[in-house]
């Protein structure tokens, strides 16, 4: 996974990867005329701000849509199709940034945002 990781995460750890950062960044190839399923399969700390995680899609800086964490099945999901080619960016934004300490976990003291515990990419 951390190929794909571009700004705002901690290290990578046996189960995934936290941003450390409101404002995260995923970054891999997109190729025109594909049709693409995109799913990111992650969570927060608290889950009163689950809602309030979104990701943003663009492709060579031009947005081309957004889509809602869904609380339903754990994941952000989204398919597109775009007539351009070039590097496909996926900003994490929105959630608030809590540490497990904050929460009685444990004594971690990192600000966390969201955790990912899994990244694919699909040509549907």
């Amino acid at each position: 996974m951390s190929y794909v990781l571009s700004d705002g995460f901690d290290i990578v750890e046996t189960w995934g990867v936290w941003s450390n950062s409101s404002d995260s960044s995923l970054k891999t190839p997109y190729l025109k005329d594909d049709l693409y399923e995109i799913k990111i399969d992650g969570s927060v700390l608290q889950e009163s701000q689950l809602s309030k995680a979104q990701a943003f899609f663009y492709v060579n800086n031009v947005f081309i849509g957004k889509t809602f964490f869904n609380f339903d099945d754990g994941f952000f999901k989204y398919k597109f199709q775009e007539n351009i080619e070039g590097i496909l960016v996926i900003k994490i934004q929105g959630a608030k940034g809590l540490s497990p300490k904050e929460l009685n976990m444990n004594d971690d003291e990192r600000v966390l945002y969201y955790g990912i515990r899994e990244f694919e990419i699909s040509r549907s």
